[in-house]
Formats: structure tokens, C-alpha cells, sequence
């Protein structure tokens, strides 16, 4: 008897539902249980796709804003398919905020060794950040080995133990005897780049003049690595490389997010 009563109460209650009474000014107005049950006013469904037409079109004459440009043009895949559609031989890579960056370009190197690329990267930078990403030990013989004289060039050269792409380490002569043999950096990236698809060059923080050590025979491109850009930093650092003749950089700012989390596991 019980439950005969809760099914009434039920059914009751569901009636109800179905009809809602809506007050407006003008008359008191039922609102069906489903809006597919409104019929169709052709003259206001005619007036709402004109609008919907206009919109589409004003939206395709508008630019990407910087985030589907970021996405589109400045992650580690589109950097290195433009890398490697441009056949650029020598990629001299600069990360203004240090490790992050290096590890970036980190990523950067393995993916084009994943892409089939013959691939080398060179770690200049102070932190040795490439080097401990990539390299097996950290007292492998490398370019501050070579400038010294300590080491032969293909004792210096060590497979990455996560890709097909070798690095040069930083090495462990002390760096500042090293660069005073900095004069023939260019010399050693145009020699790799007879050997290998592409050389990446990791430089850190360096500044303009450091660069033009490396970049005496202007080809090459030079890569903004910067995960997380500043706006206000970015523009000085580009302005302060215009002035030293480097009008290009390509701004490499991070993966895509869909890939981020693999990726980071990968780089370390």
C-alpha cells in the first residue's frame, strides 16, 4: 500500500513538471518539458544565422593572439621542424633564465635525433646543466678539455643516454683557461657541422659579444630559449642583440601541453 501511495505521489509530481506556468508582463506563458518541442519562428531563426555568419566572418579576419601564436609557432616541435625544413646546420641556442632554458634545448636536441636527425649539442654553458641531463658521468672529457688540449676532439664527443643524439659536455679543465682558446669555437661547430645534421650550440645566459665568438661565419640561427618569457625581458634582450647585428632569434618557449608531462620526465 505504501509504496502504491509514493508511485501517485510520484506520477503527481511528474505531472506537475511537465507544465511550468512563467509570469511575464504581457501574459502568463507554458513552457513545454523539452525545447525541442518550441516551434521554429523562421523569421528570428533567419536573423540569428545572419548574425552567426557575421561573426564568423569578422572572427576570420582577426589575427591569433599571442597565446595561439605561442602554441602554433613557438613550442620545441614547431622549432624544430622549422629547423629542419630550413636545413640549418649550426643552432646556437641562448636561455636568458639559465637551467630551464638549457633543458629546453635539451628537449629540443632529442627531438630531432627522435625525427632521424643526426644530431650534436654542444654544452657551453656555466651550470653544466646539459651536460648532467645528458651525458652518463659528469667527468667525461669534454670542451674545455678540447680548448686546453687535454683531450683529443673525438674523446670529447659521448653518446646522450636517453636518445640517439651525443653531446660534447662541459668538461673539467678550468673554464676560464678554456675560453682563452674561445677564438676557435667557430672553427670546432663548423668541423661538427660537417658530421652531423645539425649542431645545437647551449650557451646559457650569454650575451652578444659571447655569441660572436661562435657566430663569425653568420650561418646559423640563433635560439631564444625561454620557457617562461617575460614580455619586458625578451624586448631588451632582442634589442641588445639587433644592435650587435642579430635581427633574428627564434623564440622557443616550451612544449605543447598535451606532450609537456612526458617530456619532462624524458629530460630527466
Amino acid at each position: 500500500m505504501r509504496r502504491d501511495e509514493d508511485a501517485e505521489s510520484a506520477e503527481a509530481e511528474a505531472n506537475d513538471a511537465a507544465e511550468v506556468v512563467v509570469v511575464t508582463p504581457a501574459q502568463v506563458a507554458v513552457v513545454p518539458a523539452s525545447l525541442l518541442d518550441v516551434e521554429v519562428d523562421e523569421a528570428l531563426s533567419n536573423e540569428m544565422q545572419a548574425a552567426a555568419d557575421q561573426a564568423v566572418a569578422e572572427a576570420e579576419t582577426i589575427p591569433a593572439g599571442p597565446a595561439e601564436e605561442a602554441e602554433a609557432d613557438f613550442t620545441i616541435q614547431a622549432v624544430a621542424s622549422y629547423l629542419r625544413d630550413a636545413r640549418v646546420r649550426v643552432a646556437i641556442a641562448i636561455s636568458p633564465t639559465g637551467d630551464d632554458g638549457s633543458t629546453a634545448t635539451v628537449m629540443l636536441a632529442r627531438e630531432m635525433a627522435e625525427a632521424g636527425r643526426k644530431v650534436i649539442l654542444l654544452d657551453m654553458t656555466g651550470s653544466a646543466c646539459p651536460t648532467r641531463l645528458m651525458a652518463a658521468r659528469k667527468d667525461l672529457a669534454g670542451i674545455t678539455d678540447l680548448l686546453c688540449g687535454e683531450a683529443a676532439f673525438a674523446d670529447t664527443i659521448h653518446p646522450d643516454r636517453l636518445s640517439d643524439a651525443d653531446i660534447i659536455p662541459q668538461g673539467n679543465c678550468d673554464v676560464r683557461q678554456a675560453m682563452r682558446g674561445a677564438d676557435r669555437l667557430a672553427m670546432i661547430t663548423d668541423a661538427l657541422a660537417d658530421v652531423y645534421d645539425i649542431v645545437i650550440v647551449e650557451c646559457g645566459p650569454a650575451n652578444a659579444e659571447g655569441v660572436a665568438r661562435i657566430s663569425r661565419q653568420g650561418d646559423h640561427e640563433i635560439i631564444l630559449s625561454a620557457p617562461h618569457p617575460d614580455e619586458a625581458d625578451l624586448a631588451g634582450i632582442m634589442a641588445a642583440f639587433e644592435k650587435a647585428g642579430y635581427a633574428d632569434l627564434v623564440l622557443m618557449s616550451g612544449l605543447r601541453l598535451a606532450e609537456s608531462e612526458a617530456r619532462d620526465r624524458s629530460a630527466a
